[in-house]
């Protein structure tokens, strides 16, 4: 019975620091202004809970990017509204749903 309890006790331990340095790891995310008219300008503006990174007008070509890291739990969010003359949309980055998908290697 004592030897089930430490295997569990060393079983969750691993699956513990496993989950911590997944959610936990780096992530840049690039927005790159392809649009073909220079005339309209393309605004974007990203911000999480903690952190405002201003309004960026990027001209066309150039790659406008930011890194950030998620926390332990895994609900770091950075949400980004852009917009292109009339034509505005907004996109989420959520360290749950992009592990693995845009980690940085450091």
């Amino acid at each position: 019975m004592i030897k089930i309890i430490v295997l569990s006790v060393v079983i969750l331990s691993i699956l513990v620091q496993t989950t911590n340095s997944a959610l936990t790891a780096g992530f840049t995310v690039h927005i790159i202004n392809a649009l073909s008219n220079n005339d309209i300008p393309f605004s974007v503006q990203c911000e999480s809970k903690d952190d405002d990174l201003g309004l960026k007008t990027p001209k066309v070509g150039d790659d406008y990017n930011f890194s950030f890291r998620g926390n332990v739990l895994g609900t770091t969010r950075f949400y980004c509204h852009y917009s292109w003359g009339s034509k505005n949309n907004f996109l989420m980055f959520s360290t749950a749903k992009c592990i693995n998908l845009v980690n940085v290697e450091e």
